[in-house]
């Protein structure tokens, strides 16, 4: 999962099978939903610079703001549909289960450090 960061890009392959088996995609869904995204002007494709048959898709200045956008909604939705839903100990559990997928995910995709959510 790319980590929120003003100073640079999130960059995804768009056809590397990263991607598609973190969502489940195929590589055709995946390549459809990136070209809308570009024709919006969320995102933009770049070569990859060690797979030739791959591009980066690197987020841009819209594609921030329509992502700083949705999040509001996005966190709301969430706290209704899962977290109120659930008990204080039903959360902990949840919380534990988290770090574990969390940490398992970075050493698979090769992330140096898991995203850590900001508490409060």
């Amino acid at each position: 999962m790319p980590r929120p960061n003003s100073n640079r890009s999130a960059a995804v392959s768009a056809v590397n099978s990263s991607p598609t088996a973190c969502t489940g995609w195929s590589q055709s869904r995946m390549s459809h939903a990136v070209a809308r995204m570009e024709k919006a002007g969320w995102v933009r494709r770049t070569p990859s610079p060690t797979d030739k048959r791959s591009n980066l898709v690197q987020l841009t200045e819209a594609g921030r703001r329509k992502l700083v956008e949705a999040a509001p909604g996005h966190v709301a939705a969430v706290r209704r549909l899962v977290i109120d839903a659930l008990r204080p100990e039903q959360l902990d559990a949840l919380e534990q289960i988290s770090e574990i997928v969390t940490d398992r995910a970075a050493d698979i995709l090769g992330e140096a450090t898991p995203y850590q959510a900001p508490l409060g």
